[in-house]
């Protein structure tokens, strides 16, 4: 795991490895580093830095009026390997959790494994998502909104048929 340590029983990473996964410079992670969720000080002034953090999201080229503004926000916040969550896409803990609840059923994002509790720090994007947003023909915000609409209808039907039998 390159150069996560073990500290107090709990995995950590390093701010080199948030700078690599992030893509960003050491030197931009390190000057912010205390707004990335999670992240702490010991006594001894060490960082302590949740394995499975990301980097805060650059959320302000998004006007999110609507919910489906707000699918695409916390997308490609994903898909781009940064932290985002509930007050950052203006929107209740509840409705972020039902909403990444159905991305997951729809199979944009998958669980990845980590504990991190921060945000969408636990999902990543699938092939499915990357496919979609490859396809140069539909816009990524009509397609989701399309491919969420289906998913709704199949459930409905479900759950109808179930009801009626």
């Amino acid at each position: 795991m390159g150069q996560t340590e073990r500290i107090k029983d709990r995995m950590m990473m390093t701010i080199e490895e948030l700078a690599s996964i992030s893509g960003l410079k050491e030197k931009t992670v390190r000057q912010k580093i205390l707004t990335v969720a999670g992240v702490t000080r010991a006594e001894d002034g060490a960082l302590i830095i949740p394995d499975g953090s990301r980097y805060p999201y650059d959320i302000h080229r998004y006007k999110l009026n609507d919910t489906n503004k707000r699918r695409v926000a916390l997308l490609d916040a994903i898909f781009r390997y940064r932290y985002i969550d509930h007050a950052m896409l203006c929107m209740s803990s509840e409705s972020f959790k039902t909403m990444l609840a159905e991305l997951l059923n729809v199979g944009l994002v998958q669980r990845n494994g980590s504990e991190n509790p921060f945000g969408a720090n636990g999902f990543d994007t699938t092939m499915n998502y990357e496919e979609l947003r490859s396809d140069k023909r539909y816009k990524t915000a009509k397609a989701i909104s399309d491919l969420m609409g289906s998913a709704t209808g199949h459930f409905t039907g479900a759950v109808l048929s179930e009801l009626l039998s």
